[in-house]
């Protein structure tokens, strides 16, 4: 790259659109032109002008005048679906093909491009084939450390098993691209998740991920009530807590990341979801209805003498944003039969009262329900004062932080209900 290049692509970093534009100019008059001048300008027309259209066709002369290039290609298959011409897309890419298989420069972004056009298109299994023949279509089943770095890759993947109607495969490369960035939103928005909308599972993996893969579900038949439980981080796990007239009976199949054992069923978030999609299933197909967790009120209770000890003792100044952590610990003895057998060991702590035990609890499953109990305990108690913002955290004594939120929140303008 020449130094008056440099200049120019400086001028453009900066946004100094029209010095860029006269340091092109003069450079023309000089030294003759180049790729590159064309492909600046094309950037301006993106930037400044907010033009892809007008910017493709100066790749596109550029192309055909001085060969291929790689930025070249680039440019004008974004500019392309920029200016949703979709179809051009696949028009463009097909042109030019061979001469990128050469030498096969950042595949991932080459992929985003064409994955972004055949999800738009509505052709997934054409936009799934096309990236197969390239050696483009990086697998994340069995295998969670992630060769790509592109959350977008992961997502256009996931777009069109979505289209096709692939749950799992839709599943894996969903929970690719959120363990890349977390952009829960598209899922929910994307016309190409319409129909898994409509299915049990995407409600589940919605659930699973804002939770931070922890979930719950209480069912009840008669006297008979199931309790199902995930959570993955280091290890994916399936817990079911049967209670039958007062008795528990834990089951649970889970899988380390270090450890191999006869109970080892997933070898994916994909597979724990689909497995406990397929558990409740059946469960609900035998009559069983759904059920609120039926620890809240005991909770509420317990919780709400711990936030007025902590008014009674001293308030919170104001703009102060004050913590209370809610911390379990395993009960290391045998329990009996008659005490749920994911009872915890809790504790306090907090910046305002003193720290100290609350007592054996059975665990608070997931974020939701934290929630609830927390904002439904400290209902009519003169905790902090205004402006001050309580951070209320859960943790395990000793992974620190499970899931955590902030009360007031924006939408939340008074403290006391």
């Amino acid at each position: 790259m020449s130094k008056s290049t440099e200049a120019a692509i400086n001028f453009l970093m900066k946004g100094e659109w029209d010095l860029c534009l006269a340091e092109i100019s003069n450079q023309r008059s000089g030294e003759g032109d180049c790729w590159e001048y064309w492909w600046i300008e094309a950037r301006i027309l993106r930037l400044r002008d907010n033009n892809p259209v007008t910017a493709f066709e100066k790749i596109d002369y550029s192309l055909s005048v001085f060969g291929y290039n790689f930025y070249l290609l680039d440019s004008g298959l974004s500019y392309l679906n920029l200016s949703g011409k979709y179809a051009e897309v696949v028009v463009f890419w097909r042109k030019y093909r061979e001469h990128w298989l050469c030498n096969q420069t950042n595949p991932t972004q080459i992929a985003v491009h064409l994955l972004h056009a055949y999800s738009l298109l509505k052709r997934p299994f054409d936009g799934l084939e096309e990236i197969k023949s390239m050696g483009l279509l990086v697998s994340v089943a069995n295998d969670w450390s992630i060769s790509a770095t592109n959350d977008a890759y992961y997502f256009n993947v996931s777009c069109l098993y979505a289209q096709i109607g692939d749950v799992r495969q839709m599943l894996e490369y969903a929970q690719a691209a959120l363990a890349i960035k977390d952009k829960m939103v598209q899922y929910l928005t994307d016309e190409s998740f319409a129909s898994m909308r409509t299915k049990t599972i995407f409600a589940d993996f919605i659930e699973y991920n804002n939770n931070k893969f922890n979930t719950y579900l209480c069912l009840q038949k008669n006297n008979h009530r199931v309790e199902v439980f995930t959570r993955a981080n280091s290890f994916y796990s399936l817990m079911v807590v049967e209670c039958t007239d007062g008795v528990y009976q834990l089951k649970k199949w889970e899988r380390t990341e270090s450890a191999v054992t006869e109970d080892n069923q997933f070898s994916s978030h994909a597979d724990l979801l689909m497995y406990r999609n397929a558990f409740v299933e059946n469960l609900l197909s035998q009559g069983y209805a759904s059920a609120d967790y039926p620890y809240a009120a005991e909770w509420i209770t317990t919780l709400r003498d711990v936030f007025i000890g902590c008014a009674s003792s001293r308030g919170i100044s104001e703009n102060m944003k004050p913590v209370f952590t809610l911390e379990w610990d395993y009960v290391y003895e045998d329990l009996k039969p008659e005490v749920h057998p994911l009872t915890r060991s809790y504790y306090f702590y907090g910046d305002f009262g003193e720290d100290d035990h609350i007592g054996f609890l059975p665990i608070i499953p997931t974020l939701d329900w934290f929630k609830e109990i927390i904002l439904k305990s400290i209902e009519g108690v003169t905790l902090i004062l205004e402006n001050a913002r309580l951070e209320c955290a859960h943790s395990e004594h000793d992974s620190g932080d499970e899931f955590s939120f902030l009360y007031p929140n924006d939408d939340q303008k008074e403290i006391v209900a």
